[in-house]
């Protein structure tokens, strides 16, 4: 399966014109090359607030029990 890249504008930093960004949505990861952000999806919900500390511990698990389900359906 090929990556599907996007170039967006970072929500990190100050206005810009031109998309400095690039989310990967198969790997889950995204970069901005003009801030140097970088992370996944959890690290990104952290940096705008978007997830408490207790809710990324259920997040973390319930992504590890979707993996072993699926390990498990193959």
């Amino acid at each position: 399966m090929p990556d599907k890249t996007y170039d967006i504008r970072c929500p990190f930093h100050g206005e810009q014109r031109e998309p400095t960004m690039v989310v990967n949505t198969t790997q889950g990861i995204y970069h901005c090359f003009d801030c140097g952000t970088n992370g996944d999806v959890l690290t990104a919900l952290r940096a705008i607030g978007k997830l408490e500390q207790g809710e990324r511990y259920e997040t973390q698990a319930a992504d590890s029990i979707e993996l072993e389900l699926a390990r498990r359906e193959r």
